[in-house]
């Protein structure tokens, strides 16, 4: 598939491209993905989309792993695919509230995502998005 360099140009400028893109409009200039970030965002910009993606990304603590892939690469998904759904598992009850709360603040509170959240997603673990898309987040173990 060949996409018009304006088009291209486009989605790259709003974000749409990879998680890290995104990030960085989000916050508005007040984060620059490190090398190793932008890798991990590409991989996941180049295998999600096509579905069944399965990556592993090994880093010690303090790399950003989590902030990208538990905050950046969900609101990226959701503002790609809104009428989809994401589930995110976690080793415990307050690690799955905690990111799902990040994530459902972005959308709260961003003027630059369009996608939105219904007016009745007040919950950190499990909301929905208007398109009828949206996050669950669960523990595999206990708080």
């Amino acid at each position: 598939m060949v996409i018009d360099a304006p088009i291209l140009a486009d989605a790259m400028v709003k974000g749409y491209i990879a998680p890290h893109r995104l990030s960085m409009r989000v916050r508005r200039g007040d984060w620059k993905p490190l090398r190793h970030q932008r890798y991990m965002s590409w991989r996941i910009a180049e295998s999600v989309p096509s579905g069944n993606a399965r990556e592993i990304f090994n880093l010690g603590p303090r790399w950003g792993k989590s902030e990208g892939l538990c905050v950046d690469t969900p609101t990226w998904f959701l503002e790609n695919w809104p009428h989809k759904n994401v589930i995110m598992a976690t080793s415990t009850v307050d690690l799955s509230r905690q990111w799902g709360e990040r994530v459902r603040d972005v959308f709260r509170d961003s003027d630059v995502l369009q996608t939105k959240l219904k007016e009745d997603s007040t919950a950190k673990d499990t909301w929905r998005t208007t398109a009828g898309g949206g996050m669950k987040c669960v523990s595999v173990g206990k708080s």
